[in-house]
């Protein structure tokens, strides 16, 4: 990939007071079509409110300016630019004991501006790449899958972004692994009984 530094800490972003929305724990992991739609509820806002859609694309758009070829991109291409804007900038770190919040896109982009990097965990990454991508027009999904405890038993416990390739393919975005690579995914996203997509197409 051949991305030149983004342009993305010159972009004033606008949070307008947002705050983090709490998830109960039992209700995250028994309930992954309740938590989809939370986190449905918070990509839509970033393209639906006319204030957020704007502050999100201008920093879209200030990431695929780090590219060498501009904005004359593939889906492919984008999904590259937002992917590993997403590996360098963004820090995983575990929500509050007991507790599961969810934050807007213009909340992490109001961080990124603030402090120079984002932090979240998987869905707070997710809702940030989905918004990133169809604010320039890639069509996404988030995933939330089903992931093995200490006591053996499975429960929903990580969602990740896909973006539609352009080959039409589906292309895993999990930017919490910084050892992992473009479209690798757990392998229990290929296992259909232990996964749930959200798509915003």
């Amino acid at each position: 990939h051949e991305i030149r530094q983004p342009l993305g800490s010159r972009v004033k972003v606008r949070t307008y007071g947002a705050r983090p929305q709490k998830i109960q724990i039992a209700e995250y992991r028994d309930s992954p079509h309740s938590t989809l739609q939370r986190i449905a509820s918070l990509v839509q806002d970033s393209q639906d409110n006319a204030r957020y859609c704007y502050d999100v694309r201008r920093f879209a758009l200030s990431i695929l300016r780090g590219h060498e070829q501009g904005f004359d991109l593939s889906n492919d291409e984008k999904i590259a630019a937002v992917y590993y804007w997403m590996v360098q900038n963004a820090s995983y770190v575990n929500d509050p004991a007991f507790n599961e919040l969810i934050h807007s896109a213009e909340v992490l982009l109001d961080e990124y501006e603030r402090n120079g990097i984002v932090t979240g965990d998987c869905d707070d990454f997710t809702i940030l790449t989905c918004a990133l991508l169809l604010a320039v027009g890639v069509p996404c999904k988030a995933r939330m899958i089903k992931v093995q405890q200490q006591d053996g038993s499975m429960n929903w416990a990580h969602i990740y972004p896909m973006g539609l390739g352009s080959g039409s393919q589906w292309i895993a975005m999990d930017a919490t692994e910084k050892d992992r690579f473009l479209g690798w995914q757990p392998h229990e996203g290929d296992n259909p009984s232990w996964r749930k997509d959200w798509d915003f197409a």
